[in-house]
């Protein structure tokens, strides 16, 4: 299988990249996550109800 993607190898990627989380207005939690060869994923996600953080 060519086009598999193993565990090992996600993992092995992750330790090799810069993760950075804040959470911003006491709601949103921001990702970002600077791979080795430079590209930025980001991601977010967010409450609407302060008590469910």
């Amino acid at each position: 299988m060519k086009n598999t993607v193993t565990k090992r190898q996600i993992d092995e990627l992750l330790e090799k990249s810069e993760i950075k989380v804040e959470t911003v207005y006491d709601k949103v939690t921001i990702v970002n996550c600077k791979l080795p060869n430079g590209f930025v994923i980001t991601e977010s996600s967010g409450a609407d109800d302060k008590r469910r953080l």
